[in-house]
């Protein structure tokens, strides 16, 4: 009956370090599944316009135009960001 006790204290302690320790490797891994894809892309974007419009734009036009595509990468990141953190809450709650 005392194993058993001790047994399940140590267990219940054990389970929120796990929940940490699982939850961090998801968000890495999840975080650099996202990011790394999508620096790729906003910069190829942002390359190959700014190839398309150096001769005929003026530099204004293509600075508005890589401050567009800053942009709109930051609230695409901003989306998936909160997705990642509901699926997470959602996700925490089963374990």
């Amino acid at each position: 009956m005392m194993l058993e006790k001790a047994v399940n204290k140590e267990m219940a302690a054990a389970g929120p370090a796990v929940v940490r320790s699982i939850t961090l490797a998801i968000e890495k891994t999840t975080t650099t599944a996202i990011v790394v894809p999508f620096q790729r892309a906003v910069a190829e974007k942002a390359v190959n316009q700014l190839e398309k419009s150096a001769n005929t734009k003026p530099e204004a036009a293509v600075a508005r135009q890589i401050q567009a595509q800053i942009t709109s990468g930051k609230q695409a990141l901003q989306v998936l960001i909160i997705k990642f953190d509901l699926d997470f809450m959602i996700f925490s709650e089963f374990i």
